[in-house]
């Protein structure tokens, strides 16, 4: 009987636990050249489906960190000279990116 119980308890744990959705430790990083003033948002999702949205106003270089499921950002470089770069880190490694030297540049950043 209590061979049924544990093995009944594994095969639920396997069922439930390998489909559980988690959040994640992310960062959002904003580089380039150095005082480039920049504005924005990213919206974090977790992985109870709560979405969250958060403004933001900075100067190169800047980072951001988050727990969610999803991760997705806008900034919009404020200044005409240099450059802007974002990207969305997970353990360390890049997950995606996108850069502009535009005056008044718009870069976007998701995670999927």
């Amino acid at each position: 009987m209590k061979r049924i119980l544990v093995l009944g308890s594994i095969m639920l744990f396997l069922v439930l636990g390998c489909n559980q959705v988690i959040d994640l430790d992310f960062i959002i990083r904003v580089t380039g050249s150095a005082g480039t003033q920049f504005n924005g948002n990213y919206t974090i999702t977790t992985a109870d489906g709560e979405s969250t949205n958060i403004s933001v106003a900075g100067i190169v270089p800047d980072e951001y960190y988050v727990t969610a499921k999803k991760v997705q950002c806008t900034f919009k470089k404020l200044t005409e000279y240099g450059k802007m770069r974002v990207e969305i880190l997970l353990d360390g490694e890049i997950v995606t990116s996108a850069e502009t030297s535009a005056g008044a540049g718009v870069i976007s950043a998701f995670t999927q």
